[in-house]
Protein backbone atom coordinates (compact mmCIF):
# COMPACT_ATOMS: atom_id res chain seq x y z
CA UNK A 1 0.00 0.00 0.00
CA UNK A 2 0.89 3.49 -0.38
CA UNK A 3 1.71 5.13 2.86
CA UNK A 4 2.68 8.67 4.11
CA UNK A 5 5.97 8.22 3.64
CA UNK A 6 5.42 7.49 -0.09
CA UNK A 7 3.90 10.90 -0.17
CA UNK A 8 6.67 12.88 0.52
CA UNK A 9 9.01 10.51 -1.08
CA UNK A 10 10.70 9.55 2.49
CA UNK A 11 11.22 7.22 4.75
CA UNK A 12 10.53 5.60 8.19
CA UNK A 13 13.79 6.65 9.30
CA UNK A 14 13.83 10.50 8.16
CA UNK A 15 13.91 13.32 10.62
CA UNK A 16 11.40 15.43 11.36
CA UNK A 17 13.06 18.02 9.68
CA UNK A 18 13.82 16.12 6.30
CA UNK A 19 9.80 15.37 6.89
CA UNK A 20 9.19 19.09 7.29
CA UNK A 21 11.10 20.09 4.43
CA UNK A 22 9.23 17.25 1.94
CA UNK A 23 6.28 18.66 2.92
CA UNK A 24 6.94 22.54 2.34
CA UNK A 25 8.36 20.87 -0.81
CA UNK A 26 5.42 19.84 -1.71
CA UNK A 27 3.03 22.29 -1.21
CA UNK A 28 5.23 24.50 -3.57
CA UNK A 29 3.93 22.13 -6.12
CA UNK A 30 0.47 22.72 -5.79
CA UNK A 31 -0.22 25.24 -8.59
CA UNK A 32 -3.31 25.92 -10.82
CA UNK A 33 -1.53 25.58 -13.82
CA UNK A 34 0.13 21.99 -13.36
CA UNK A 35 -3.53 21.19 -11.51
CA UNK A 36 -4.61 22.32 -14.67
CA UNK A 37 -2.46 20.46 -16.99
CA UNK A 38 -2.92 17.04 -14.50
CA UNK A 39 -6.90 17.19 -14.98
CA UNK A 40 -6.29 18.41 -18.98
CA UNK A 41 -4.32 15.08 -19.60
CA UNK A 42 -6.58 12.95 -18.39
CA UNK A 43 -9.81 14.63 -20.16
CA UNK A 44 -11.25 15.80 -16.99
CA UNK A 45 -13.92 18.74 -17.12
CA UNK A 46 -13.70 21.49 -14.76
CA UNK A 47 -14.13 24.77 -13.69
CA UNK A 48 -11.77 27.57 -12.09
CA UNK A 49 -13.55 27.05 -8.89
CA UNK A 50 -12.68 23.52 -9.06
CA UNK A 51 -9.33 24.26 -8.93
CA UNK A 52 -9.70 26.47 -5.90
CA UNK A 53 -11.06 23.98 -3.92
CA UNK A 54 -9.11 21.25 -5.21
CA UNK A 55 -5.86 23.01 -4.21
CA UNK A 56 -7.86 23.95 -1.14
CA UNK A 57 -8.22 20.45 -0.03
CA UNK A 58 -4.63 19.48 -1.20
CA UNK A 59 -3.25 21.47 1.00
CA UNK A 60 -5.03 20.66 3.98
CA UNK A 61 -4.77 16.87 3.06
CA UNK A 62 -0.68 17.83 2.83
CA UNK A 63 -0.68 19.81 6.20
CA UNK A 64 -2.36 17.03 8.19
CA UNK A 65 -0.36 14.00 6.58
CA UNK A 66 3.04 15.98 7.51
CA UNK A 67 1.57 16.34 11.02
CA UNK A 68 1.14 12.88 11.81
CA UNK A 69 4.39 12.32 10.93
CA UNK A 70 5.99 15.18 12.80
CA UNK A 71 3.99 14.44 16.04
CA UNK A 72 5.65 11.53 17.64
CA UNK A 73 2.71 10.17 19.53
CA UNK A 74 0.62 10.26 16.22
CA UNK A 75 3.48 9.17 14.15
CA UNK A 76 4.16 6.06 16.84
CA UNK A 77 1.25 5.27 16.02
CA UNK A 78 0.66 5.11 12.17
CA UNK A 79 4.53 3.64 12.17
CA UNK A 80 2.24 0.92 14.15
CA UNK A 81 -1.09 0.84 11.39
CA UNK A 82 0.92 0.22 8.75
CA UNK A 83 3.14 -2.68 10.37
CA UNK A 84 -0.65 -4.20 11.65
CA UNK A 85 -1.61 -5.77 8.64
CA UNK A 86 0.59 -8.81 8.62
CA UNK A 87 0.42 -8.79 12.72
CA UNK A 88 -1.75 -11.25 14.77
CA UNK A 89 -5.45 -10.08 15.70
CA UNK A 90 -3.80 -9.18 19.42
CA UNK A 91 -2.01 -6.66 17.56
CA UNK A 92 -4.35 -5.17 15.43
CA UNK A 93 -6.97 -4.77 18.07
CA UNK A 94 -4.44 -2.80 20.07
CA UNK A 95 -3.60 -0.63 17.41
CA UNK A 96 -7.34 0.41 16.69
CA UNK A 97 -7.76 0.66 20.19
CA UNK A 98 -5.22 2.86 20.33
CA UNK A 99 -6.72 4.83 17.47
CA UNK A 100 -9.71 5.48 18.70
CA UNK A 101 -8.50 6.73 21.47
CA UNK A 102 -6.57 8.91 20.52
CA UNK A 103 -9.63 10.53 18.45
CA UNK A 104 -11.43 10.52 21.30
CA UNK A 105 -9.01 12.50 23.42
CA UNK A 106 -6.72 14.19 21.16
CA UNK A 107 -7.68 17.74 19.98
CA UNK A 108 -5.19 17.45 16.94
CA UNK A 109 -4.80 15.43 14.27
CA UNK A 110 -7.23 12.71 14.14
CA UNK A 111 -7.36 9.64 12.07
CA UNK A 112 -10.17 8.73 9.72
CA UNK A 113 -12.14 5.61 10.16
CA UNK A 114 -10.91 4.76 6.65
CA UNK A 115 -7.64 3.49 8.23
CA UNK A 116 -9.33 0.13 9.85
CA UNK A 117 -8.99 -1.44 6.21
CA UNK A 118 -5.39 -1.73 7.25
CA UNK A 119 -6.30 -4.15 10.09
CA UNK A 120 -9.28 -6.00 9.33
CA UNK A 121 -9.25 -8.98 11.67
CA UNK A 122 -8.93 -6.11 14.89
CA UNK A 123 -11.56 -6.65 17.20
CA UNK A 124 -13.66 -4.18 19.31
CA UNK A 125 -11.51 -4.28 23.16
CA UNK A 126 -13.35 -3.25 26.25
CA UNK A 127 -10.77 -1.72 28.94
CA UNK A 128 -12.43 -2.68 31.92
CA UNK A 129 -11.10 0.22 35.09
CA UNK A 130 -9.58 -1.62 38.11
CA UNK A 131 -11.62 0.56 40.82
CA UNK A 132 -10.04 -0.48 43.99
CA UNK A 133 -6.43 0.69 42.08
CA UNK A 134 -8.17 4.02 41.16
CA UNK A 135 -10.02 4.87 44.81
CA UNK A 136 -6.79 4.48 46.54
CA UNK A 137 -5.03 6.91 47.23
CA UNK A 138 -1.51 6.84 47.40
CA UNK A 139 -0.12 7.44 51.49
CA UNK A 140 1.56 10.91 51.46
CA UNK A 141 4.00 11.52 54.36
CA UNK A 142 4.66 14.46 56.26
CA UNK A 143 8.72 15.85 55.46
CA UNK A 144 8.85 16.56 59.07
CA UNK A 145 7.16 14.34 61.46
CA UNK A 146 6.54 11.40 58.70
CA UNK A 147 3.12 10.74 59.85
CA UNK A 148 0.57 10.64 56.90
CA UNK A 149 -0.94 13.68 55.94
CA UNK A 150 -3.92 14.94 52.98
CA UNK A 151 -3.58 17.21 49.91
CA UNK A 152 -6.93 19.13 51.32
CA UNK A 153 -4.32 20.83 54.11
CA UNK A 154 -0.51 21.37 53.86
CA UNK A 155 2.49 23.56 53.26
CA UNK A 156 5.61 23.54 51.38
CA UNK A 157 8.73 25.28 52.03
CA UNK A 158 11.05 25.49 48.88
CA UNK A 159 15.14 26.63 49.36
CA UNK A 160 17.67 26.03 47.05
CA UNK A 161 18.43 22.33 47.35
CA UNK A 162 15.15 20.77 47.99
CA UNK A 163 11.09 20.81 48.44
CA UNK A 164 9.73 20.07 51.87
CA UNK A 165 6.16 19.43 51.91
CA UNK A 166 3.58 18.41 55.18
CA UNK A 167 1.28 19.23 57.83
CA UNK A 168 0.99 23.16 58.02
CA UNK A 169 1.95 23.09 61.84
CA UNK A 170 5.09 21.42 61.37
CA UNK A 171 6.35 23.07 59.08
CA UNK A 172 5.71 26.45 61.37
CA UNK A 173 8.22 24.97 63.84
CA UNK A 174 10.61 24.02 61.18
CA UNK A 175 10.32 27.90 59.90
CA UNK A 176 10.82 29.12 63.64
CA UNK A 177 13.71 26.17 64.40
CA UNK A 178 15.99 27.12 61.66
CA UNK A 179 14.76 31.28 61.37
CA UNK A 180 13.52 30.53 57.88
CA UNK A 181 16.76 29.56 56.35
CA UNK A 182 17.40 25.52 55.24
CA UNK A 183 19.68 23.74 57.51
CA UNK A 184 21.17 22.44 54.59
CA UNK A 185 22.30 25.08 51.38
CA UNK A 186 21.22 28.05 53.99
CA UNK A 187 19.11 29.66 51.25
CA UNK A 188 15.73 31.34 52.23
CA UNK A 189 12.36 29.05 52.66
CA UNK A 190 9.78 30.00 50.54
CA UNK A 191 6.43 29.40 50.78
CA UNK A 192 4.81 27.50 48.07
CA UNK A 193 1.13 27.00 47.21
CA UNK A 194 1.66 23.93 45.35
CA UNK A 195 4.31 21.44 43.78
CA UNK A 196 5.43 22.23 40.29
CA UNK A 197 7.88 21.32 37.16
CA UNK A 198 8.54 24.92 37.44
CA UNK A 199 9.87 24.84 41.08
CA UNK A 200 13.56 24.93 40.23
CA UNK A 201 13.67 26.11 36.60
CA UNK A 202 15.74 28.92 36.71
CA UNK A 203 16.34 28.42 40.94
CA UNK A 204 19.05 30.72 41.26
CA UNK A 205 17.48 33.19 39.57
CA UNK A 206 14.89 33.49 41.67
CA UNK A 207 17.06 33.11 44.94
CA UNK A 208 19.43 35.81 43.74
CA UNK A 209 22.49 33.80 43.99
Amino acid sequence: MNTLYDLFNVDDKSSPYDIETAGKSALRTLNAATIKQFLNNNNVDFSDEDIKILILNMKKYIDSSASVLLEPSTRELYDSLIESNTMPVAHQSLTKARIEYMNANCNGVKFDNSVFEYIPKAENLTVVPNLTTQSKLPLLKCRWCIDSFKLDEFSILQCKCTARIGHNECAKKFELEYKTKCPVCRGKLLKRREISKYMFWCVESKFKM
